[in-house]
């Protein structure tokens, strides 16, 4: 196993722009400990025409995306396949939301991605291929004038368009999962567009039946 990630962003100015790019593990068992690509809050990133395939991580996500109010995110035609966290801890691409920030996940493609615990005895609420996290932020906090919460309300944007869903396994949450708080979910703004799920699957269905679960989309909002 390895502790490197392979992609690393830093600093709250970065812009990185990823296209036509592969990325694929030559021995799908060697887990990472840390995310194979990783953004620090604030920063900007593009991806187009990526394939990521055949990751393996022991409890990070593959992908792990921090975004803040001046963020912009764009993942546009990019396909996560076949990607695993051993240990049900996250979505195979986990956005760690902070109360602003624009994220754009367009034509995207999420198939046969798999976080559900080992012989399904796991009841956690992750889906298989996204974990939306809803966090509070200082910054926020901070823009308390009528003005400030304007510039907020008109950064706050998460739209998920034309993107399939298919063959994704987790424990209470098939592909998608939202966590967060009611007030924070009541002040974000996500729109799932033109999208296609299908065959997803909640691992604890086959042990605990009356928990509650959800097969493409779960909100684990306290």
């Amino acid at each position: 196993s390895s502790s490197l990630s392979m992609i690393e962003i830093h600093g709250s100015l970065t812009s990185v722009t990823i296209e036509y790019c592969a990325f694929k593990t030559v021995i799908p068992t060697n887990y990472l400990k840390q995310e194979f690509l990783s953004l620090d809050k604030g920063g900007n990133l593009t991806m187009r025409y990526v394939q990521i395939e055949e990751i393996s991580e022991i409890y990070r996500p593959v992908i792990y995306i921090a975004v803040s109010e001046r963020s912009n995110i764009i993942l546009q035609n990019t396909n996560i396949t076949s990607c695993q966290i051993y240990e049900s801890s996250s979505g195979v691409l986990h956005i760690q939301y902070y109360t602003g920030g624009i994220i754009s996940l367009d034509d995207c493609y999420f198939r046969y991605n798999s976080v559900v615990s080992p012989l399904y005895e796991g009841k956690k609420p992750f889906g298989g291929a996204l974990l939306v996290e809803l966090c509070e932020s200082s910054f926020s906090e901070q823009l308390g004038s009528e003005g400030g919460w304007q510039q907020l309300n008109n950064s706050r944007l998460l739209n998920i368009r034309n993107c399939v869903f298919d063959s994704n396994i987790g424990d209470c949450s098939g592909a998608v999962t939202v966590t967060g708080t009611r007030s924070l979910l009541s002040e974000e703004r996500i729109h799932f567009t033109r999208c296609e799920f299908e065959s997803n699957i909640a691992g604890s269905i086959y042990y605990y039946e009356d928990e509650p679960r959800g097969n493409d989309i779960y909100f684990n909002i306290i």
